[in-house]
């Protein structure tokens, strides 16, 4: 069996909050994926913390907090996204940002980013990125999903986007930390 560097080019995660207060999040959300993605990291895999910007996480101070994390981490880039309130969010429209304030957001990030810490990348919101996506997920319960945003209002993975269950693979074996 190969390496799990050479089959997997680059690991997404979300982080985005710099501690375990965030009341959306179940205790140990953020710093369980923070210590398993340095796990991904010290096999040299790349890796991008993906941030839904949202009312709770754009103040200057939480800002400083979530890059200081993931470039102590060793992180190689993050994605900042536009929250919007659909999925798991449906409820939650009271967390929008107005343009305005994702611009500020966006400009201290882009501050903040240095030669050797992560990148900082804005990611689009296109009606038809799922069709073009060049990204997977895996699920907790194991399922390859062809878009890592194709879940339901529910949590669940929106079915015709499962390419198959691994957890009956041999890869399942392989993506264990």
């Amino acid at each position: 069996m190969s390496s799990l560097k050479e089959i997997v080019g680059e690991v997404g995660f979300t982080y985005d909050f710099p501690y375990e207060s965030d009341f959306l999040r179940p205790l140990g959300y953020n710093s369980s994926n923070l210590d398993q993605i340095r796990k991904v990291i010290e096999r040299g895999i790349k890796t991008m913390a993906q941030i839904p910007l949202t009312r709770l996480n754009t103040s200057r101070e939480v800002i400083i907090n979530i890059y200081r994390n993931l470039t102590v981490a060793g992180v190689s880039s993050l994605h900042l996204m536009k929250f919007f309130p659909v999925g798991r969010g449906a409820h939650r429209s009271d967390l929008s940002l107005t343009d305005k304030e994702y611009q500020t957001a966006i400009k201290v990030y882009k501050k903040l980013e240095q030669p050797q810490s992560p990148r900082v990348y804005v990611q689009t919101a296109l009606k038809d990125s799922r069709k073009n996506s060049s990204h997977f997920n895996i699920t907790s319960q194991g399922l390859l999903l062809s878009d890592p945003w194709a879940y339901d209002h529910h949590g669940e993975p929106v079915k015709e986007y499962i390419l198959g269950d691994l957890k009956y693979q041999r890869f399942s074996e392989v993506v264990k930390f």
